[in-house]
């Protein structure tokens, strides 16, 4: 444990946490205070009895450098501490003393069941779940515990199941992901009504509503939007010759590939370039300032009394000499604040905000600038926090000025980065400010503010994705490839088209070309029960209600014979009992419309005739006493029965069309054929295979609608059974 911990010691120093090791709270991950402290809705630990027990606080601290060290995920860290301060207590609770090494497999999944009781919604639940099992995995290839915990399992259900479930609760969740479209119409139409977006009354509704365009333009996530840089709009030419437009955005799962283009879709394409312009304009004065910064300081660093050092002149800066001396007036004046002259006491306290001198003449232009640059944001000219760690303020598509975004006075010599958390903000509101919805007078079927967040912009750019046919059909490699994804099941969860929607495909891609139903048609039936259709011999195959519902088995090869079709695999030879087709489960009957099926209707009636001649036939030689007529008379008797049954269903209006039919029971499977062929090989070869000869005649024993021919006469003859 001691050299984990080491380790990870090490490893923090490379990391960007932006405090020390020991601080009671690392940004942008969380407190390590104890769980219950933190549950009293305490933002920090006020003494060491509120803090992660001293024999684990460090192994939390080691765990999670660790853990950003191999898979960097600050949102993964907060969930990750969490689950560490639940852990801590459990251990407290078994009388462990906080000692990591004591973790069992029952304290995991106590935590587990704390999880289940503490958090709401069903995709939390489930990612602590995983918390967990990443700690377990931990703990056990590390050896950092006493125990065995490798084979903990995330318990939780994963909610991602619902995606091909056709339940209500799996209508909920896909409707839970996806945005409500009042919104999205709301956010755009906004966004059409704007003519002028350099007003400072308009900047807000500028900034909302071109990151939803850029947003909706481009399937990205709403933090690749904030990193993107000026520039990042380009056009090309396909192959046919058409001008396309896109963005070059820096994907998070794909950060080896900055420059990934992201192309718009043609309808899209005018109202996405409108909105990146928009941003641009009313960014450009801060990117202008960041720029002048960036070569001010290059030169204070080589000469801090270089004549070159002069005052940031921004948009109605005051006409002030560098060298004077400024009054206390002036110096807020230079800085940009409004402040009236008469206001002595407010000039003073403003100063004071900004720890400078309140006396008069206590500051030219010339020495005032060297306190602007030292105010300048830290890490300039790189903006900190940022996945992409080469971004600078002046390249930063969304650099702004402190307060830009906020009905107070802008400052005009600062720089400022909003956020995804910053457009969360803009558009839900506070309870002392008005949201976007709020504002523009949107509500839901109940009157109150329909509500949106950006990454459902994200699920219904992909759904939309998967739901397209036809020439706009997108595969899934080339859906994953505009969202900027490396691994292909990542974009699983975007995925909320209906399931029902894939029966129904799948119901169309297996349909003939000349329109009529193949063997393996899924009908659509208005109306139609969904329950399986039974006979004393046939069972009927109904349309699935999702893919599970797909008999998945019953594919490759098909046989066509006179009555319908016989399904194959690949693997086997054709079937050598092809003339006794409705004696056999393998065998499917289709109920259509067509002509082929009317004809194979027709030659059932036709056989149905001559079977009850060759009953009538047995009937009468078994009632003489010939010897071996009632075999014959039990087999025709069978026959006769399957094939009424058969006609019976086919005629029958609760018989769906292109529904599939098939024998009930057992009979002469492919199962009998390769193990048949397998013994037969083994008695020539004089080769004992007791398992073979053991599942053969086993099979054949149970099949009473198949007699037992010369292969089982070669087998009593060899083995004497």
């Amino acid at each position: 444990m001691l050299s984990y911990i080491e380790e990870g010691k090490l490893l923090f120093t490379g990391l960007t946490f932006g405090c020390a090791w020991e601080h009671w709270s690392w940004p942008n991950v969380g407190v390590f205070g104890t769980h219950r402290t933190l549950k009293k809705g305490r933002p920090k630990v006020n003494g060491p009895d509120q803090m992660l027990h001293p024999q684990f606080i460090d192994f939390a601290r080691a765990f999670l450098s660790h853990a950003q060290s191999s898979r960097p995920s600050l949102s993964n860290r907060q969930r990750e501490l969490a689950v560490l301060r639940i852990i801590e207590m459990v251990l407290d609770d078994e009388g462990a003393n906080g000692n990591p090494t004591e973790i069992t497999l029952h304290t995991l999944n106590r935590v587990a069941t704390i999880i289940t009781e503490v958090y709401t919604g069903n995709d939390t639940k489930y990612q602590y779940g995983q918390c967990i099992a990443r700690i377990a995995t931990e703990l056990q290839s590390k050896g950092l515990t006493r125990n065995a915990v490798g084979s903990f399992s995330n318990p939780i259900e994963c909610p991602s199941y619902f995606r091909l479930t056709l339940t209500d609760e799996a209508e909920r969740h896909r409707a839970k992901q996806l945005p409500d479209e009042r919104a999205l119409i709301a956010m755009n139409s906004v966004f059409a009504q704007i003519t002028e977006p350099t007003l400072p009354d308009n900047v807000i509704d500028v900034f909302v509503t071109s990151c939803g365009v850029l947003i909706q333009a481009g399937s990205k996530r709403g933090g690749e939007l904030f990193e993107a840089r000026i520039g990042a709009l380009f056009s090309e030419k396909d192959s046919e010759g058409k001008l396309q437009w896109g963005l070059r955005w820096r994907s998070f799962k794909n950060p080896k590939d900055p420059t990934r283009p992201s192309w718009f879709s043609e309808p899209m394409a005018p109202y996405a370039i409108e909105a990146y312009n928009r941003i641009v304009a009313i960014t450009d004065e801060p990117r202008r300032f960041a720029k002048y910064c960036e070569e001010q300081l290059a030169i204070r660093r080589n000469n801090p009394n270089d004549e070159r050092l002069r005052f940031y002149r921004y948009p109605g800066f005051p006409d002030l000499p560098e060298n004077q001396p400024l009054s206390k007036a002036q110096t807020l004046s230079a800085l940009g604040s409004k402040a009236h002259s008469s206001e002595t006491a407010n000039k003073i306290s403003a100063l004071r905000s900004r720890n400078l001198d309140t006396a008069d003449g206590a500051y030219s232009l010339s020495s005032l600038w060297h306190s602007v640059l030292d105010r300048l944001p830290q890490g300039f000219p790189y903006v900190k926090g940022a996945k992409d760690k080469k971004l600078k303020y002046s390249e930063a598509l969304f650099c702004m000025h402190p307060y830009q975004l906020a009905k107070l006075q802008t400052n005009p010599l600062g720089l400022w980065m909003p956020s995804l958390e910053t457009l969360a903000y803009y558009i839900r509101g506070t309870e002392s400010t008005c949201g976007f919805f709020v504002r523009h007078r949107v509500t839901n079927d109940n009157g109150k503010p329909v509500h949106l967040k950006s990454h459902q912009i994200r699920h219904l750019i992909d759904t939309f994705s998967h739901e397209s046919t036809g020439e706009h059909f997108q595969s899934r490699e080339a859906i994953n490839a505009l969202a900027g994804r490396t691994a292909q099941w990542q974009g699983d969860t975007y995925n909320h088209v209906p399931a029902g929607e894939y029966a129904e495909r799948a119901r169309r891609a297996t349909q003939q070309a000349d329109g009529r139903n193949a063997v393996f048609d899924l009908p659509v039936v208005a109306g139609q029960s969904t329950e399986e259709i039974q006979t004393k011999h046939w069972s009927v195959r109904l349309r699935p209600l999702s893919c599970a519902g797909i008999d998945m088995h019953y594919r490759s090869a098909t046989i066509a014979t006179i009555w319908g079709g016989c399904e194959h695999d690949w693997l086997l030879k054709p079937c050598p009992y092809s003339r006794d087709c409705l004696n056999c489960t393998s065998h499917v009957c289709i109920k259509g419309i067509g002509n082929d099926d009317q004809e194979r209707l027709e030659r059932l009636k036709k056989l149905l005739e001559k079977i009850i001649v060759q009953q009538g036939m047995s009937r009468e030689a078994h009632e003489r006493g010939d010897p071996g007529t009632k075999f014959w008379l039990d087999y025709q008797t069978a026959y006769r029965e399957r094939v009424e049954e058969l006609i019976d269903l086919l005629e029958s209006p609760a018989t769906p069309d292109g529904a599939q039919i098939r024998l009930n029971g057992t009979a002469n499977t492919h199962l009998h054929r390769v193990l048949q062929q397998k013994v037969l090989e083994s008695v020539e070869r004089q080769m004992l295979e007791t398992d073979a000869v053991e599942y053969l005649l086993a099979a054949y024993r149970e099949n009473r609608a198949l007699p037992l021919d010369t292969t089982t006469a070669l087998l009593e003859n060899h083995y004497g059974t």
